[in-house]
Parts: structure tokens; C-alpha cells; sequence
């Protein structure tokens, strides 16, 4: 009897793990001055001020896209990004962050680099 109910017990915890958030995939385009950006990088952190206590991700800029990995994504909701763009070896963007909102589950997401971010 006592093996059932510790199978029982097993079953359930294996289900439960399968009901967090689901982590989409993000994908979309980043420009700086009106172009793409060549390459780069964007840090996706949960905005914790603003109620987001998802997963965080960094993501490469590669010809002016970019897509999170299947198994690295987000949950949506306040986040703050971090961009840093460069053209050949130089940064002309360093860091730069803004505020941005995601729906939940996958998406598509464009970022458009205001000029007053270019690095000093």
C-alpha cells in the first residue's frame, strides 16, 4: 500500500512541474540611426520593480536579428534590455537600456535604438 501512495505522490510532483510558465521565444529586428544593426547583443532582465520576476537572457545581434533560444526565453511582461551594437570591432552603442513590455509564449519584437544612445 505504502508503494502506491509514494507512486501517487511521484506522479503528482511530475505533473506539477509541468505547470509553470511557459518561456516563449523571441525574435525580431534591432536598428540604431535608421539601419541594421550589424552585430551586437541585447541582456533581457526581468523588471523587477515593475513586477517581473521571470527568467533573464542574452541574446546576439547577427545582421540586424535576433532570436532567443527554444529553451531560453521569457514569460513576458516588464523587462529591461540592454543593447550594445557594433559595427566591425567597434561600439557604437554600449549598453544601452530601455524599458520594453512582452506579450507572453512567442513573439516578435522590434527595437529601434534612439540615436542619443551612440557610445562616446
Amino acid at each position: 500500500m505504502n508503494r502506491y501512495i509514494t507512486l501517487a505522490a511521484a506522479i503528482g510532483l511530475i505533473g506539477l512541474a509541468g505547470c509553470g510558465k511557459r518561456e516563449g521565444q523571441l525574435s525580431g529586428t534591432v536598428t540604431f540611426k535608421g539601419k541594421p544593426v550589424e552585430s551586437g547583443e541585447i541582456i533581457l532582465t526581468p523588471d523587477e520593480g515593475r513586477g517581473n520576476r521571470g527568467p533573464g537572457v542574452m541574446v546576439p545581434i547577427e545582421r540586424g536579428t535576433f532570436r532567443t533560444p527554444l529553451k531560453r526565453g521569457h514569460w513576458g511582461g516588464p523587462y529591461l534590455a540592454a543593447v550594445t551594437c557594433y559595427k566591425g570591432q567597434d561600439a557604437v552603442v554600449s549598453g544601452y537600456e530601455m524599458q520594453i513590455d512582452l506579450p507572453e509564449g512567442d513573439a516578435t519584437y522590434d527595437l529601434v535604438v534612439p540615436d542619443e544612445a551612440a557610445a562616446n
